[in-house]
């Protein structure tokens, strides 16, 4: 179960904060703490490797399959090789933490990027539907 909560402006804004000021919330699961600038996170890390359909995610990472369910979750490169890079999850297996992605990286993730799973769409109680 995975616990988010916003950031109150001050947190980000303090002289001594080692968050960047975009950062939006906190997610605390698994005994993890993951900030994010894109909305909730289920998973953060370094990558082990990348081709052009795969990334192998963490060593840590989730040893169950599809734990990060198809079309309803998305990688988003956060550092390294590939940065700035998002696919939809096509397919996770637990056992050789290997992520399928919808497409291809234009540029191969590899053992310096780093990541973020979140859900594909986050809902908005806001938002016209």
């Amino acid at each position: 179960m995975a616990v988010t909560l916003p950031l109150i402006a001050d947190v980000n804004t303090a002289p001594d904060s080692k968050l960047p000021a975009d950062f939006n919330t906190i997610t605390v699961a698994d005994g993890k703490i993951a900030a994010s600038a894109y909305g909730t996170s289920l998973a953060s890390g370094t990558t082990q490797a990348g081709t052009p359909y795969t990334i192998t995610l963490a060593a840590d990472a989730n040893a169950i399959d599809d734990f990060y369910p198809p079309n309803k979750c998305r990688i988003v490169l956060t550092g390294g090789t590939g940065s700035g890079q998002s696919r939809l999850v096509k397919g996770y297996n637990g056992a050789t933490k290997i992520l399928k992605i919808e497409g291809i990286w234009l540029t191969v993730p590899d053992g310096t990027t780093t990541y973020e799973i979140q859900p594909a769409e986050v809902y908005n109680p806001c938002q016209k539907r």
